[in-house]
């Protein structure tokens, strides 16, 4: 329980960053830790929120990117860039070992843009390594 608080107040300081009206909501859920970071700022009708959806499973020192999504009014505006960025402080912070994403083939490159490589047993999967001086 000790960890789920830890990694609950990581979350917050790195989403509290973006400088933007949000919700945060984090739940143990088996053996991961769910994060959603949605935006109240940044949604053009209900149902279309500007959030990113994460899974930290800390014995296997991963963080999943489940779900990223801007609402399409608000494309273009570097939302998207700023919300992996916070995902990325996050990862650094948990001392993990590497972001995974399982993207859509229209967001691969999106992805493979902001320093993500193909997985080397997966095609589908993207990873980035966070601590690069850690073995994967």
């Amino acid at each position: 329980m000790n960890s789920d608080c830890n990694t609950a107040s990581l979350a917050h300081a790195a989403f509290s960053r973006l400088e933007c009206e949000g919700l945060l909501q984090t739940e143990r859920y088996f053996d991961e830790f769910r994060i959603r970071y949605a935006t109240t700022e940044f949604t053009d009708r209900p149902g279309n929120v500007t959030q990113v959806r994460l899974a930290w499973r800390s014995t296997l020192e991963e963080l999943w990117i489940g779900y990223l999504h801007v609402a399409s009014q608000f494309r273009g505006r570097g939302l998207g860039k700023r919300l992996v960025l916070a995902s990325e402080q996050l990862a650094y912070r948990l001392n993990a070992r590497s972001i995974q994403v399982y993207p859509l083939q229209s967001a691969r490159e999106f992805w493979l843009d902001r320093g993500f490589a193909p997985h080397p047993r997966t095609a589908r999967v993207v990873i980035k390594r966070v601590h690069i001086d850690r073995p994967p």
